[in-house]
């Protein structure tokens, strides 16, 4: 019998599973493929190469997890945010945010390069960008670190902290600007990054962690913004107490005064929690012992009278602050304590900090949900009702009634699935939410079901399971212009999923990002790995005709390794012809033309190395002419 080709031109169901081999039976098999490596899936059907990637920067710092959390105020005002451990980062367009100008009056042609610059304000360990140097040319578009800085003058290192030998460099001559990158500082560890939580609105956003007080983010303007303790408004509160333990203020108003306790009650971790009794209510300042501590107050005590009618904060070093957040119904709300895991609090409505509560339909609340387990709450998401994911299964809540606004008097939470979730922040796509099993090998869809009258929870890995076995340790949704869900896998791998519900799209499709990387990575060994390695996935929308897709990547280059921040986008891919500029992992620029063997088509180009040696990336090679870029070159 003759052999016959067949035609595929539809790829919407992705890569499958290998356990489907031979499932021909199944209507997603003849839409398939056994592989997708860097090839994404169009909604339409057909398949495309990824786009290449594009240098934006090296982290703040490249020997730990820096993770990007996007900030958006409209599509014209959005912002990727760099949080490496205590410090935050700033990108917009494409680029960091600089500080204003400092000019450079004199650089010295040693070993170290000094550079002087009346009253910089710069302290050891900035980064800076220099521009516009005459003479000494060489310091120009590049990065550098400061060292031993005077009032008036600072070494420069590269950002590996190399002293930068300018003994070879042409004599400085005039002029020149030394530009700082935009940072201010965050109270969190490299641990803790990953399991920050946030909602935003408008111009302010809020963070969660357990183990750190709310943090509020604000950006005032495009070189502006603070990151501050959220300064919540009397409460919320823990039960009133029980006990003849009673509390005696030393005075109903002020600040610094003293709150004396019958017995033992107060712990050195009090010491920013709020404490409510007669009328009134103070935040602990300071603790002096168990029976004893300094409060300020904030609303006025009706008198000084010992009381037992009294409630310490919910949140607190001591009781665990909270691990979920999110907007519902015009509330700011708060999710899970180390002492309340199964606890959701509600801000007043349209008061977001103020945590007063009451039985008036806009008071804020505490409710918690009844379960025959311990199940933590691991996120929230509102949409038409408030989705609450929590380690043993997924919630709603809302008010009685139908359409019913939620209120003190009228909530209802109510158990909807059991499959359990991971502390991975969910994705809001259309009318639903996507979010990471408990084992982090699956992603559910969470949509109401109008059959049931209520929400399931489908499985979109069940034809592809072998893509997410490593597991899926952060998630982004990309809009525009294909509707991808892009997952970062602890083995270092980003991975794809087309996704259009409405015209049954589920395709899986994996990425290898260029580069190489030796060393240890998550709980793995030292390895070497023939790609990339993925850190931290975001992205923002534009104006344009794409959402930006942010990346962190982990590389091995000559000598060192870069953790760089980079886009996928298709403005990586290079015609062949135009001339092009080269920026390398080090920050080092080069002007030279694109060229081919066959001159056909559009093909991209990515740099993971040296501007000068051989090999920058594995298929493209820098002569002294110019960039060769193989017909074969696979996308970086």
């Amino acid at each position: 019998m003759a052999r016959t080709t067949l035609a595929y031109s539809n790829f919407t169901g992705g890569e499958i599973s290998p356990r489907l081999e031979g499932r021909t039976d199944l209507a997603v098999y003849s839409n398939s493929a056994k592989e997708l490596n860097n090839f994404l899936i169009h909604p339409h059907g057909g398949v495309s190469r990824r786009p290449g990637t594009e240098f934006i920067s090296r982290v703040h710092d490249q020997s730990k997890y820096t993770r990007l959390i996007p900030f958006e105020f409209s599509t014209v005002q959005t912002y990727v945010l760099e949080f490496a451990t205590g410090k935050i980062r700033f990108y917009k367009n494409q680029a960091p945010i600089y500080e204003a100008t400092k000019t450079i009056s004199a650089a010295t042609g040693a070993n170290p390069c000094v550079v002087t610059a009346t009253s910089h304000g710069y302290s050891d360990g900035d980064f800076i960008l220099i521009q516009a140097v005459v003479g000494m040319t060489d310091l120009n578009g590049r990065r550098y670190k400061v060292a031993n800085k005077t009032t008036n003058t600072f070494e420069l290192q590269d950002e590996d902290g190399t002293n930068i030998n300018s003994s070879a460099f042409t004599a400085y001559s005039s002029a020149g600007t030394a530009s700082r990158v935009y940072t201010i500082s965050n109270p969190y560890t490299e641990t803790q990054l990953r399991d920050i939580k946030f909602t935003q609105s408008a111009d302010i956003m809020y963070l969660v962690h357990p183990d750190v007080s709310i943090r509020k983010l604000t950006r005032s303007a495009h070189t502006t913004w603070t990151l501050t303790e959220a300064d919540l408004i009397d409460g919320p509160y823990l039960d009133e107490n029980t006990t003849a333990t009673t509390m005696t203020p030393s005075h109903s108003s002020g600040d610094d005064r003293t709150i004396t306790a019958s017995t033992s009650t107060f712990a050195s971790t009090d010491v920013g929690r709020l404490i409510t009794f007669d009328s009134g209510y103070a935040k602990i300042i300071t603790y002096t012992s168990v029976t004893v501590v300094k409060a300020d107050i904030k609303d006025d005590f009706a008198g000084t009278s010992a009381t037992t009618a009294w409630s310490l904060g919910a949140f607190s070093d001591t009781t665990g602050h909270p691990g979920a957040a999110t907007f519902f119904e015009q509330r700011l709300v708060f999710g899970s304590t180390a002492t309340e895991p199964q606890s959701l609090f509600f801000s007043q409505s349209a008061d977001y900090e103020n945590f007063k509560a009451g039985t008036d339909a806009s008071d804020a609340m505490i409710f918690a949900i009844a379960s025959d387990h311990v199940n933590v709450i691991r996120w929230l998401a509102g949409t038409r009702s408030l989705l609450i994911g929590t380690m043993g299964g997924e919630f709603i809540a809302k008010g009685g009634g139908t359409d019913s606004a939620l209120t003190p008097t009228n909530i209802e939470i109510r158990k909807q699935s059991n499959y359990g979730c991971a502390s991975i922040h969910p994705l809001s796509i259309s009318n639903v939410t996507v979010f990471t099993q408990r084992a982090k090998r699956k992603l559910r869809e969470m949509v109401y079901d109008y059959d049931t009258d209520s929400f399931v929870a489908p499985d979109l890995t069940i034809l592809a399971e072998h893509i997410t076995e490593s597991g899926v340790i952060e998630q982004a949704y990309q809009k525009e212009p294909d509707s991808v869900v892009w997952c970062v896998l602890k083995n270092g791998k980003m991975v794809g999923m087309t996704y259009q519900r409405e015209q049954k799209v589920v395709g899986w499709h994996e990425h290898e990002i260029g580069g190489t990387f030796t060393g240890t990575h998550e709980s793995y060994d030292s390895l070497t790995y023939s790609h990339g390695l993925v850190e931290s996935v975001c992205t923002i929308p534009t104006d344009a005709d794409e959402d930006e897709l942010w990346v962190v990547v982990k590389r091995t280059i000559p000598d060192t390794q870069a953790t760089c921040t980079i886009t996928v986008s298709d403005a990586a891919n290079i015609a062949v012809g135009s001339t092009i500029t080269i920026t390398d992992n080090a920050g080092t620029s080069t002007t030279m033309t694109a060229t081919n063997d066959d001159p056909a088509g559009a093909l991209e180009f990515s740099v993971g190395g040296s501007r000068t040696n051989d090999d920058v990336a594995d298929n493209i090679a820098v002569g002294s002419g110019g960039v060769l870029i193989p017909t074969a070159a696979s996308a970086p």
